[in-house]
């Protein structure tokens, strides 16, 4: 929370710590905070703060923090300002939450599907994926050469409509 009336910042120790900071306070911790996001971050990031501040938007952005200790965290902060006109703030309050597993995990995910991809594209075998009631989720190149047809026409056909023998 930033109570720019009594020039007060409140971080919760989760935050301090997902930051790998102490208490701050206000004077400084607009260019303390910038500081910390990753340079290729800290236009989104002091976009977002402004827009909230002049009570445009909600505040809403995902960031990567340089800890001091050069630990790379990822956030994802939001939060509302409640502003007394244009231009005039008078508190800013949210949430971050440490994200780093998550994106990790993701990042992990997608360089799995895309070996799996290229080991089934490559496959001397037909690989066919199915859904329920047996419609065509997916397919490999071996499979469309087979059968004479793209990918994008065997997504969503059923066995039946190619193989007439098919139960």
């Amino acid at each position: 929370e930033r109570d720019y009336v009594t020039q007060r910042v409140s971080l919760s120790q989760e935050v301090q710590r997902i930051f790998g900071i102490g208490p701050v306070n206000l004077p400084g911790w607009q260019d303390r905070w910038l500081d910390l996001i990753h340079p290729e971050d800290r236009p989104t990031a002091a976009e977002a703060s402004a827009a909230a501040l002049a009570g445009t938007a909600r505040y809403d952005v995902e960031y990567r923090v340089i800890r001091p200790d050069g630990a790379v965290r990822v956030v994802h902060s939001q939060g509302d300002a409640i502003v007394a006109g244009p231009g005039r703030p008078r508190r800013m309050f949210g949430t971050v939450q440490d994200i780093t597993e998550f994106r990790r995990a993701q990042d992990e995910l997608r360089a799995s599907e895309s070996r799996f991809r290229v080991f089934v594209d490559h496959a001397t075998d037909a690989f066919f994926l199915h859904g329920r009631g047996g419609v065509i989720l997916d397919v490999n190149q071996q499979a469309c050469d087979s059968l004479g047809y793209t990918r994008d026409e065997l997504v969503g056909m059923s066995p039946r409509d190619f193989d007439l023998d098919t139960d």
